[in-house]
């Protein structure tokens, strides 16, 4: 039986460590190491050069010599660098949901798909299995995590999606200033965002998917 090597770039610590321990149970899968930095996640690449890499779309770069962020961020940037470097290699974009923006511009890398934060651990498993064989993964199948939000939170992403300020949200809602920012880093946390541009993408995604 052929054991699947991969390495992880993540920047999120248990995403990481959780993904990196179900991974490691199956007896089909090794992880040959994980990194949280773009900078990082290349050297451990070049070092280890796995059959599949999975990177997050967020990522920082602590040595910004080594990659370019480009128009959208590092993790786009080690993509292409990767499949740059070593063509042959399985490269799957771990991401909560992409913007049509971010899915074009990882597909146009020559990336073989997407895994969603919203998998289960059998889900990426299986997704890498059938990437491993062949196959492109260019949707991300599972539930969103924008699910994964209670009402509140749903309401605080509507809200930073339309510009309101923390303040101004916190008015509108009748809760304290620092009930919002608990609420905002929730949001973001679990959606794998970090700005308000993102939040509006979520957002209108969700829209759709109720007027559907």
């Amino acid at each position: 039986m052929n054991v699947i090597r991969i390495a992880i770039v993540d920047d999120h610590p248990i995403a990481r460590d959780g993904l990196c321990q179900f991974l490691d149970a199956c007896s089909d899968m090794t992880v040959v190491g994980t990194a949280p930095t773009a900078d990082s996640g290349l050297a451990l690449i070049r070092d280890t050069q796995p059959e599949v890499a999975i990177i997050d779309l967020h990522l920082p770069c602590a040595d910004q010599k080594l990659l370019t962020p480009g128009v959208y961020g590092y993790g786009v940037s080690l993509i292409f660098e990767c499949l740059q470097q070593f063509p042959n290699m399985i490269v799957l974009a771990l991401t909560g949901l992409p913007s049509a923006v971010h899915k074009e511009a990882v597909l146009q890398t020559g990336a073989h798909g997407f895994l969603s934060k919203a998998y289960s651990g059998p889900e990426i498993a299986n997704a890498i299995r059938r990437a491993y064989k062949g196959e492109r993964l260019h949707e991300c199948e599972a539930s969103t995590p924008v699910e994964s939000l209670t009402q509140r939170e749903l309401e605080i992403l509507h809200l930073i999606s339309q510009g309101l300020t923390e303040q101004q949200i916190a008015y509108r809602l009748h809760i304290s200033l620092n009930t919002v920012a608990t609420h905002r880093k929730n949001v973001y946390s679990k959606l794998n965002i970090s700005n308000r541009v993102e939040a509006a993408s979520l957002a209108f995604h969700q829209t759709c998917l109720q007027e559907a």
